[in-house]
Protein backbone atom coordinates (compact mmCIF):
# COMPACT_ATOMS: atom_id res chain seq x y z
CA UNK A 1 0.00 0.00 0.00
CA UNK A 2 2.99 2.03 0.96
CA UNK A 3 4.55 1.58 -1.88
CA UNK A 4 1.66 2.43 -4.00
CA UNK A 5 1.34 5.88 -2.52
CA UNK A 6 5.03 6.45 -3.06
CA UNK A 7 4.66 5.18 -6.68
CA UNK A 8 1.85 7.54 -7.42
CA UNK A 9 3.45 10.46 -5.81
CA UNK A 10 6.64 9.61 -8.06
CA UNK A 11 5.00 9.55 -11.03
CA UNK A 12 3.08 12.78 -9.88
CA UNK A 13 6.14 14.73 -9.59
CA UNK A 14 7.41 13.30 -13.09
CA UNK A 15 4.48 14.84 -14.58
CA UNK A 16 4.91 18.01 -12.57
CA UNK A 17 8.30 18.17 -14.22
CA UNK A 18 7.22 17.81 -17.65
CA UNK A 19 7.85 13.80 -17.84
CA UNK A 20 10.40 11.26 -16.67
CA UNK A 21 13.50 11.19 -19.51
CA UNK A 22 16.64 9.60 -18.65
CA UNK A 23 19.61 11.15 -20.62
CA UNK A 24 20.15 10.17 -24.73
CA UNK A 25 22.77 7.90 -25.40
CA UNK A 26 25.68 9.33 -26.59
CA UNK A 27 26.46 6.16 -28.49
CA UNK A 28 22.73 6.15 -30.02
CA UNK A 29 23.78 9.91 -31.98
CA UNK A 30 26.91 8.38 -33.16
CA UNK A 31 24.97 5.14 -34.44
CA UNK A 32 22.27 7.24 -36.60
CA UNK A 33 24.76 10.08 -37.85
CA UNK A 34 27.11 7.09 -39.07
CA UNK A 35 23.89 6.00 -41.18
CA UNK A 36 22.90 9.33 -42.43
CA UNK A 37 21.67 9.86 -45.90
CA UNK A 38 23.10 13.47 -45.75
CA UNK A 39 26.39 14.11 -46.90
CA UNK A 40 29.65 13.04 -45.59
CA UNK A 41 32.91 14.93 -45.09
CA UNK A 42 36.30 12.97 -43.27
CA UNK A 43 37.44 16.20 -41.67
CA UNK A 44 36.72 20.03 -41.45
CA UNK A 45 39.19 20.65 -44.52
CA UNK A 46 37.07 18.97 -46.62
CA UNK A 47 33.63 20.04 -45.14
CA UNK A 48 34.78 23.68 -45.94
CA UNK A 49 33.92 22.38 -49.67
CA UNK A 50 29.94 21.80 -48.61
CA UNK A 51 28.37 23.81 -51.64
CA UNK A 52 26.07 24.92 -49.37
CA UNK A 53 27.49 27.69 -47.72
CA UNK A 54 25.31 30.38 -45.81
CA UNK A 55 26.11 34.17 -45.60
CA UNK A 56 26.68 35.48 -42.24
CA UNK A 57 26.73 39.20 -41.94
CA UNK A 58 27.34 41.60 -39.00
CA UNK A 59 24.67 42.56 -37.01
CA UNK A 60 22.15 39.87 -38.79
CA UNK A 61 20.41 36.99 -36.85
CA UNK A 62 21.21 33.58 -38.27
CA UNK A 63 20.21 30.00 -37.19
CA UNK A 64 22.17 27.21 -37.98
CA UNK A 65 20.23 24.02 -37.79
CA UNK A 66 21.72 20.72 -37.08
CA UNK A 67 20.11 17.50 -37.60
CA UNK A 68 20.96 14.12 -38.13
CA UNK A 69 19.37 14.15 -41.46
CA UNK A 70 21.88 16.71 -42.70
CA UNK A 71 25.43 16.91 -43.74
CA UNK A 72 28.22 14.85 -41.27
CA UNK A 73 31.64 15.54 -40.23
CA UNK A 74 34.38 13.63 -39.04
CA UNK A 75 36.05 15.92 -36.23
CA UNK A 76 38.45 14.78 -33.23
CA UNK A 77 37.38 11.14 -34.28
CA UNK A 78 33.50 11.34 -33.59
CA UNK A 79 31.20 12.29 -36.28
CA UNK A 80 28.89 15.52 -35.69
CA UNK A 81 26.53 17.18 -37.80
CA UNK A 82 27.09 20.99 -39.03
CA UNK A 83 26.04 24.09 -41.19
CA UNK A 84 28.89 26.07 -43.30
CA UNK A 85 28.95 29.77 -43.27
CA UNK A 86 30.90 32.67 -44.80
CA UNK A 87 31.19 35.62 -44.05
CA UNK A 88 31.50 38.96 -46.54
CA UNK A 89 35.10 40.59 -46.50
CA UNK A 90 35.65 42.26 -42.79
CA UNK A 91 37.50 44.97 -42.28
CA UNK A 92 41.13 44.37 -40.12
CA UNK A 93 39.57 44.23 -36.53
CA UNK A 94 38.50 42.29 -33.56
CA UNK A 95 35.19 40.34 -34.31
CA UNK A 96 32.79 38.06 -31.99
CA UNK A 97 30.76 35.77 -32.98
CA UNK A 98 27.68 35.53 -29.95
CA UNK A 99 26.20 32.34 -29.59
CA UNK A 100 22.90 30.59 -28.36
CA UNK A 101 22.01 27.03 -28.26
CA UNK A 102 18.91 25.88 -26.57
CA UNK A 103 17.96 22.55 -25.57
CA UNK A 104 16.66 20.88 -28.30
CA UNK A 105 14.95 17.89 -25.71
CA UNK A 106 13.46 19.36 -22.60
CA UNK A 107 11.32 16.53 -21.10
CA UNK A 108 11.68 16.78 -17.10
CA UNK A 109 14.65 16.71 -15.38
CA UNK A 110 17.38 16.57 -18.34
CA UNK A 111 17.89 18.68 -21.18
CA UNK A 112 19.28 17.39 -24.41
CA UNK A 113 21.59 20.47 -26.30
CA UNK A 114 24.07 20.81 -29.42
CA UNK A 115 27.02 22.27 -27.70
CA UNK A 116 28.45 24.30 -30.38
CA UNK A 117 31.72 24.51 -31.40
CA UNK A 118 32.82 27.06 -34.08
CA UNK A 119 35.94 26.80 -36.42
CA UNK A 120 36.79 29.49 -38.04
CA UNK A 121 39.44 29.49 -41.07
CA UNK A 122 40.43 32.64 -43.21
CA UNK A 123 40.33 32.35 -46.94
CA UNK A 124 43.39 30.25 -47.35
CA UNK A 125 41.56 27.84 -45.28
CA UNK A 126 43.92 27.79 -42.50
CA UNK A 127 42.15 27.53 -38.69
CA UNK A 128 41.99 31.35 -37.15
CA UNK A 129 42.66 31.53 -33.61
CA UNK A 130 39.64 32.34 -31.02
CA UNK A 131 38.75 33.10 -27.53
CA UNK A 132 35.62 32.24 -26.23
CA UNK A 133 33.41 33.77 -23.14
CA UNK A 134 30.25 31.93 -22.00
CA UNK A 135 28.58 29.91 -19.59
CA UNK A 136 25.49 27.86 -19.67
CA UNK A 137 22.13 28.36 -17.46
CA UNK A 138 19.06 26.55 -17.03
CA UNK A 139 18.15 25.84 -20.60
CA UNK A 140 20.38 27.28 -22.82
CA UNK A 141 24.56 27.46 -23.62
CA UNK A 142 25.58 31.43 -24.05
CA UNK A 143 29.33 32.57 -25.22
CA UNK A 144 30.77 34.71 -27.55
CA UNK A 145 33.55 33.85 -29.63
CA UNK A 146 35.89 36.08 -30.66
CA UNK A 147 38.74 36.43 -33.34
CA UNK A 148 41.29 39.29 -35.20
CA UNK A 149 41.04 39.80 -38.59
CA UNK A 150 44.53 40.50 -39.63
CA UNK A 151 43.96 41.16 -43.26
CA UNK A 152 40.42 42.36 -45.23
CA UNK A 153 39.32 39.19 -45.99
CA UNK A 154 35.89 36.90 -45.96
CA UNK A 155 35.89 33.90 -43.14
CA UNK A 156 34.26 30.39 -43.41
CA UNK A 157 32.77 29.30 -40.16
CA UNK A 158 32.14 25.73 -39.83
CA UNK A 159 29.03 25.36 -36.89
CA UNK A 160 28.65 22.00 -35.18
CA UNK A 161 28.05 19.83 -32.18
CA UNK A 162 30.95 18.90 -29.84
CA UNK A 163 30.89 15.24 -29.09
CA UNK A 164 33.79 15.76 -26.40
CA UNK A 165 31.63 17.28 -22.83
CA UNK A 166 29.96 15.80 -19.97
CA UNK A 167 27.57 17.68 -17.91
CA UNK A 168 28.63 19.26 -14.92
CA UNK A 169 32.30 19.91 -16.96
CA UNK A 170 34.09 22.19 -18.73
CA UNK A 171 33.73 22.57 -22.27
CA UNK A 172 37.65 23.44 -23.77
CA UNK A 173 37.97 24.06 -26.78
CA UNK A 174 40.51 22.96 -29.34
CA UNK A 175 44.82 23.81 -29.15
CA UNK A 176 44.00 26.47 -31.83
CA UNK A 177 41.58 27.69 -29.38
CA UNK A 178 41.38 29.25 -25.48
CA UNK A 179 38.99 29.23 -22.54
CA UNK A 180 36.46 27.55 -21.63
CA UNK A 181 32.94 27.20 -20.81
CA UNK A 182 31.05 25.49 -17.73
CA UNK A 183 28.31 23.01 -18.33
CA UNK A 184 25.71 22.88 -16.31
CA UNK A 185 25.16 19.00 -14.93
CA UNK A 186 21.90 19.03 -16.22
CA UNK A 187 22.67 19.19 -19.98
CA UNK A 188 23.41 15.71 -21.66
CA UNK A 189 24.71 15.48 -25.15
CA UNK A 190 22.57 16.10 -28.23
CA UNK A 191 23.39 15.98 -32.01
CA UNK A 192 20.59 18.06 -33.03
CA UNK A 193 19.73 21.86 -31.97
CA UNK A 194 19.26 25.46 -33.24
CA UNK A 195 22.28 27.26 -32.98
CA UNK A 196 21.06 31.45 -33.02
CA UNK A 197 24.57 33.65 -34.53
CA UNK A 198 25.29 36.87 -34.85
CA UNK A 199 28.44 38.39 -35.63
CA UNK A 200 29.40 41.68 -34.61
CA UNK A 201 32.74 43.99 -34.76
CA UNK A 202 34.34 44.71 -31.12
CA UNK A 203 34.70 48.07 -30.73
Amino acid sequence: MLFNQQKGLFLALCLLLGGCQTATDYVNYQDLLSHSKGPFFQNEQEALGFENVQTLEPQTLQVAELRVTGPVMKSQGFLSTFSLYETSVLDRATYGIEVTSRCFSCIGLHKNIAVPRLILFDQDGVEIPTMAEGNGVFSSLNFTQYFNVMTPQSVKIIVTSDNRFDGGSHLVFPANQSNSIRIPASFHYGAEGNITLQLKKVE
